[in-house]
């Protein structure tokens, strides 16, 4: 059974995570991240010490992560974002898509799906989220 481990905090002295060369830092940061965190974990990614985040970096560091939890390379553990604003989601979207990839954002009680959820997992979701109400 996973269980919810610490958010991992968003930190930048001016709020604002820009280029590539940044995305590639927190790209090693967040695997280090994970790597020591317990597996069967799910870990947020929480932003809500940022305002901005640029299309370069948010290529480099959400995308290649997703990819990687994908391939298996971090085991059994998982990420979901928390506290991103509107502008962030939508630049999130953007690359996720771009990429063929989602992930699961939640604010408050509302959860989200940004990029592309395949049809069959999908409706698969609807039907467990159906089921929860």
């Amino acid at each position: 059974m996973l269980v919810q481990s610490q958010p991992y905090h968003f930190k930048s002295e001016s709020g604002i995570l820009s280029s590539r060369g940044l995305g590639e830092q927190l790209l090693d940061q967040l695997t280090l991240h994970l790597r020591d965190t317990e597996p069967d974990s799910v870990i947020p990614l929480d932003f809500s010490s940022i305002k901005f985040v640029d299309i370069s970096a948010a290529d480099e560091f959400l995308c290649k992560l997703l990819m990687r939890i994908a391939s298996g390379e971090l085991g059994t553990r998982y990420v979901f974002i928390q506290g991103a604003n509107e502008s962030i989601r939508e630049t999130f979207e953007a690359v996720l898509k771009l990429r063929d990839l989602a992930a699961l954002c939640q604010e408050g009680e509302r959860r989200m799906i940004l990029g592309v959820l395949k049809t069959p997992m999908r409706e698969a979701l609807k039907v467990i989220l159906e089921a929860r109400n």
